[in-house]
């Protein structure tokens, strides 16, 4: 698959599951912060960011369990034949970020 084919799997994928999160989840904090595409194209690492740092497992739980829906997105995003098997990650970087804030200036958390 060419870089450019991918970018643009990549940027499909991103828009379809961005947006149904804003509709599963309205009230929450939950983005997608990246797409890795593997070169074939048949595999996707989808990267979810939730900013709710007490209840951030919780909620990722409830992102997987709508894992169906979630392709479902995808598929009528991207317009293929076949759409990439996805996987979903929790991207705990933000979360990581604002401990490291946190323990920089000295508060206790």
């Amino acid at each position: 698959m060419s870089s450019r084919r991918a970018e643009r799997l990549s940027s499909s994928i991103h828009r379809g599951v961005a947006r149904e999160l804003q509709q599963l989840f309205p009230r929450e904090h939950v983005t997608v912060s990246e797409v890795e595409i593997t070169s074939d194209g048949k595999f996707a690492v989808i990267w979810i960011s939730i900013l709710n740092d007490a209840e951030s497992e919780q909620l990722f739980a409830r992102v997987i369990a709508h894992q169906g829906r979630l392709r479902s997105a995808v598929t009528k995003e991207a317009e293929l034949r076949r759409v990439p098997q996805i996987e979903l990650r929790h991207d705990r970087r933000a979360q990581r970020a604002q401990e490291l804030d946190r323990l920089t200036r000295g508060d206790s958390a």
